[in-house]
């Protein structure tokens, strides 16, 4: 009798300590199903950070943008040594360079570029943008058979205004920076549906709605 008793207690502790450990093995494996996307987000992250930029690197950037800059008489950066060949674009990214390391004469001589002047549009109402193909020699347009009014150029030019403006709160572009806006207002409402046009070509004609000019505006 003792011993069936015994035996029975032994059988209900072993089944009991079985159960027990179920449960901590469901826990355990709970807790690493959601440890273990936590980690590899973590992980990810660490492997896709970009590092803090190199002074020395930056400066050597710089000191090419300027040295771009004054090779030319206007104002503008070429794209390279050999050429007055430029963008609005790339001129916007400059300025906003520039702006960042406190080169403020510097930027200021890109933006009294575009400051001063106003590109002949095909269509009066849309005037006040500005050609994407620029000659760094004269400061305006290149004189060539497709050289478009693109939305996202003269967005980002508008963020370098915006960039100047609070680096220095000058407002001193302050017009150019409202003649932008309802540039870019107007092509919006003129565009059906979502979105807002890729700009217009030299005959007037809208360019198609592009992923990467609505994210410039926005």
């Amino acid at each position: 009798m003792f011993q069936s008793t015994y035996l029975k207690n032994r059988q209900h502790n072993s089944w009991y300590a079985y159960r027990e450990n179920v449960k901590k093995r469901k826990k355990l494996k709970s807790c690493i199903r959601l440890i273990f996307p936590v980690f590899c987000i973590l992980l990810l992250f660490s492997c896709y950070m970009p590092e803090k930029p190199d002074p020395y690197q930056v400066g050597a950037v710089i000191r090419y943008l300027l040295d771009l800059q004054v090779s030319r008489s206007t104002g503008l950066v070429p794209i390279g040594n050999d050429s007055p060949y430029t963008t609005t674009y790339s001129n916007a990214m400059a300025a906003i360079a520039l702006i960042r390391v406190n080169e403020i004469d510097a930027a200021e001589r890109i933006l009294d570029v575009f400051a001063a002047r106003t590109d002949t549009s095909p269509v009066a109402e849309l005037s006040g943008g500005f050609q994407q193909h620029r000659d760094a020699d004269t400061g305006g347009p290149v004189d060539a058979e497709v050289n478009d009014f693109w939305i996202g150029d003269n967005a980002w030019l508008l963020a370098a205004l915006n960039n100047y403006h609070a680096a220095t709160g000058k407002d001193t572009y302050n017009s150019l920076a409202a003649r932008l806006v309802c540039w870019i207002r107007k092509i919006w409402e003129n565009t059906p549906g979502d979105g807002i046009y890729g700009g217009f070509d030299k005959s007037g004609t809208y360019i198609n709605k592009h992923p990467e000019g609505n994210i410039d505006v926005y």
